[in-house]
């Protein structure tokens, strides 16, 4: 049994403390079903920053039971939290397994391992300008410990990847506080329908793809993930891809250059999504498909509350505070204007 990380994590500023998104790959090495019941991560000071019960771990990772089959993987999604940046230093873990399906009913005896180390890469960019104009837009994905698409695993000629890892996502609300009116069973039934994109910073168009057809609400085209999008090179060695736009929509051209703000396309209904929504990643390649995605965060946005049924990390329900919130990363489940 191992357990290493995906990425080295960058820490991202929310709620006036400091947060680590990152993903454990573990591993099950052995020839013996392992059930795991406890995860503890602690950092270099010996604090316990975050434990799962063998439920919680249950539902982060969608192993029934928590058991990890031999020979399989997972991706197990955490997030630490701390006051301040130097308590996130360093990360490392104690796992609390045992081989699964004791005899006659009982439980087989649990030891715990160590594992997992890894070092924080300092904080993340929180610089970038609104993806979107004025509205209230509700946000998915940043420090949701749900699973789902994010935690998406690819292995790419010997080494493991995770496109998704940190997205921001973006769906307009209605005067309501719904992402759509209506029945809901066409696109133009969602505010977020045809809204425009803009450049999060400046930069060189690296490519476009705009020809795309949406589809249909609840209808996802897991064929091609990114739908139309646009990737803009910062000037930073960092790229940032605008995803899922609308069919004809992309007004540029890889080679223009573009000031943060200008219209880039409008919000579609392609690829991965089951509704209109604006997808944004950070990454370190010009490669939409196959680069892990990176944290950031927003030079300002106003923070008006949680969207009810939306996932997420209950450490965070009673910290965020209405207002005005700078040079941080919105939560997912947090409804915001820009």
């Amino acid at each position: 049994m191992s357990a290493t990380p995906a990425v080295l994590p960058k820490a991202v500023h929310v709620a006036g403390q400091y947060a680590v998104q990152y993903e454990l790959i573990l591993q099950n090495e052995g020839t013996t079903d392992i059930e795991i019941r406890g995860v503890v991560a602690v950092n270099q000071n010996g604090e316990e920053l975050e434990q799962l019960d063998r439920e919680e771990f249950a539902r982060r990772t969608s192993l029934k039971g928590g058991v990890l089959p031999a020979g399989e993987r997972a991706v197990l999604r955490m997030v630490a939290l701390a006051d301040q940046l130097e308590d996130l230093e360093t990360l490392s873990h104690r796992i609390q397994m045992a081989p699964a399906g004791g005899k006659d009913g009982e439980k087989s005896k649990a030891y715990t391992v160590a594992g997992g180390v890894l070092k924080v890469d300092g904080e993340a960019p929180s610089d970038f300008g609104p993806p979107v104009g004025p509205g209230k837009w509700l946000v998915q994905g940043p420090l949701d410990p749900s699973p789902g698409a994010q935690q998406t695993i690819e292995e790419i000629e010997g080494t493991l990847v995770l496109p998704r890892r940190f997205q921001v996502s973006l769906t307009r609300l209605t005067s309501d506080g719904a992402t759509s009116s209506g029945s809901g069973s066409t696109n133009e039934d969602y505010p977020s329908f045809g809204a425009d994109v803009l450049a999060m910073t400046g930069g060189v168009v690296v490519q476009v793809e705009n020809g795309l057809d949406d589809h249909a609400p609840g209808r996802p085209d897991r064929s091609d993930p990114v739908g139309n999008f646009v990737l803009v090179e910062t000037g930073t060695g960092l790229y940032v891809v605008y995803e899922g736009l609308r069919k004809g929509s992309v007004s540029v051209r890889a080679g223009d250059r573009v000031p943060p703000g200008a219209r880039l396309g409008a919000i579609g209904n392609t690829g991965l999504s089951v509704e209109p929504e604006l997808r944004v990643r950070l990454l370190s390649a010009p490669d939409v498909r196959r680069a892990t995605s990176l944290e950031f965060g927003f030079r300002t946005y106003r923070w008006g509350g949680w969207m009810e049924g939306v996932p997420r990390w209950d450490a965070l329900v009673s910290a965020m505070s209405a207002g005005a919130h700078k040079g941080e990363t919105p939560p997912s489940g947090s409804i915001v204007q820009f």
